[in-house]
């Protein structure tokens, strides 16, 4: 299990045996990769695989909507907790967060792991859904020191104005947080 598999929509899968998952650096839109990450915990690694195969496709599909949830779940607290004055509206919070990395483990579940683009100090913003890609909660987690935009494949500024782009391109009109998924 410790040897990398070649993957033809995952290109090159490491394991990591101190959480049990694999890992790679996957292109999740044009010009724009993720760490993705595959959970064997308690499953055959080839079926945690095939099921990311079947996800990964829909968690893309997916992104705009769960990221407008995370904005209208975290836009209150940031206006009222942590905006030091600065109050913005969904449009901008929604600019600010990158998606850095996918997590999708042995029962289908899924966690999307997003930048906060120095909204939350040294917070990820952390959507989770259930198997059939449906909202759970957002939640705010402390970021792990050795985990950078770098790493992740991209620069937290490209990453932000080419998401950007793909989530104006993705709604219509300014967001509101009316709108669920």
């Amino acid at each position: 299990m410790n040897e990398p598999i070649e993957d033809e929509l995952f290109g090159t899968l490491s394991y990591d045996a101190s959480v049990r998952w694999y890992r790679a650096q996957v292109e999740f839109s044009p010009s724009h990769r993720v760490e993705l990450s595959i959970s064997v915990e308690g499953v055959d690694p080839d079926i945690a695989i095939e099921r990311a195969r079947q996800i990964f496709p829909r968690v893309q599909l997916q992104e705009a909507a769960l990221r407008r949830v995370a904005v209208c779940e975290k836009l209150a607290l940031y206006n009222d907790q942590w905006s030091q004055g600065e109050r913005i509206d969904a449009d901008e919070f929604s600019r600010r967060i990158a998606l850095l990395s996918v997590t999708i483990h042995p029962e289908g579940e899924v966690e999307l792991w997003y930048a906060d683009g120095d909204l939350f100090a040294i917070h990820w913003i952390a959507v989770s859904t259930d198997s059939e890609l449906q909202f759970q909660h957002v939640q705010l987690q402390a970021k792990q020191p050795a985990y950078s935009s770098e790493r992740a494949g991209c620069a937290a500024v490209s990453c932000r104005t080419h998401l950007a782009a793909r989530h104006r391109a993705a709604t219509s009109g300014r967001m509101t947080c009316s709108r669920r998924i």
